[in-house]
C-alpha cells in the first residue's frame, strides 16, 4: 500500500484490542463496497501512512483518520475525497496490481478493457461487458464519430445526474468506458 508492505510489522491481537478502544465498529465487520473487513482496511490504511500495524501504529491515527477507516478508505490519500476520486483511485490500484500479479481478481477497468479488446479483435473467449456489444454494433451502423459523440453526450449527462442526484454509479461506469475507448 503506497509502496509499503501490508503483511510485515503486523500484530493482529494488538490491533484488535486497540481498535475496540478507539471505535464502535467491530474489527471483523464487513465493509460493503469491496467486502473487506474493518481490520483489513485498518491494516492497509496504517501501511499507507508508513506505520506499523500494531498498537503503536494506532496511536498515530487522528479522528479524521478513524472516520476514513470506518468509511472503508484503504489509503490516507483517500481521506476526505469524493466517490468519483475514490473509484478512479481503486481502478488505478487494480490496474497496478494486475500488472504486478496476474492472479488477483481484475478490477472493473481491466474487465472492461478485456471486453473491448475481445470485441474489437473478434475473440469469442471473452464476452463483452455490459452494453459494450450494443455500442460496437451501433458504431458499425452509424460510424465511429457518431458513436463518440453519443458517448460524450452520455458522459456529460451521467456526470450531471451524478452531481445533481447522486447517481455516481452511472457516472463511474460511463467515465471508465469513455476513457478506455479513447485509449484504444
Amino acid at each position: 500500500e503506497q509502496g509499503h508492505s501490508v503483511d510485515i510489522y503486523l500484530c493482529d491481537s494488538e490491533l484488535r484490542e486497540g481498535w475496540v478502544r478507539r471505535s464502535n465498529i467491530p474489527f471483523d465487520s464487513i465493509i460493503p463496497p469491496e467486502g473487506k473487513t474493518q481490520g483489513e482496511v485498518l491494516m492497509r490504511y496504517l501501511a499507507s501512512m508508513g506505520h506499523r500495524r500494531d498498537s503503536v501504529g494506532l496511536t498515530f491515527l487522528s479522528p479524521d483518520d478513524l472516520q476514513a477507516i470506518e468509511e472503508g478508505r484503504t489509503a490516507v490519500g483517500l481521506r476526505g475525497r469524493g466517490p468519483l476520486y475514490t473509484y478512479i483511485w481503486r481502478q488505478l490500484q487494480g490496474i497496478e496490481r494486475e500488472m504486478v500479479d496476474d492472479t488477483v481478481a481484475p478490477c472493473d477497468a481491466i474487465r472492461l478493457y478485456r471486453g473491448i479488446r475481445a470485441t474489437l479483435h473478434d475473440q469469442p473467449t471473452h464476452a463483452p461487458v455490459g452494453s459494450l456489444s450494443l455500442l460496437i454494433d451501433l458504431a458499425g451502423l452509424v460510424g465511429w464519430m457518431a458513436t463518440l459523440l453519443l458517448l460524450l453526450a452520455s458522459l456529460t449527462l451521467s456526470l450531471l445526474l451524478a452531481y445533481r442526484r447522486g447517481y455516481w454509479w452511472l457516472a463511474e461506469g460511463t467515465w471508465v468506458f469513455w476513457v478506455l475507448l479513447i485509449a484504444l
